[in-house]
């Protein structure tokens, strides 16, 4: 996967105590310190996976030749 189709987007990792949820950047806040933050933890492009690697191999799987199918539910 190229770098930009990753950037296309622009996806956010949060952790938390289940694992690694990835979330659009446009459903996020910024924070002062430059962070994001989801607005609504209900809306994850995917959820409860074990390691960042394996999110952002989810997310990978989401740019079929580099269209991005990235989307809330």
């Amino acid at each position: 996967m190229s770098r930009a189709t990753y950037r296309c987007c622009r996806p956010v990792y949060w952790k938390h105590d289940d694992g690694w949820d990835v979330y659009r950047r446009e459903d996020c806040v910024r924070l002062l310190d430059g962070t994001y933050v989801p607005e609504w933890f209900d809306n994850p492009v995917v959820e409860d996976l074990p390691t960042k690697k394996a999110a952002q191999e989810e997310v990978a799987e989401l740019h079929p030749l580099g269209i991005c199918l990235v989307e809330g539910r």
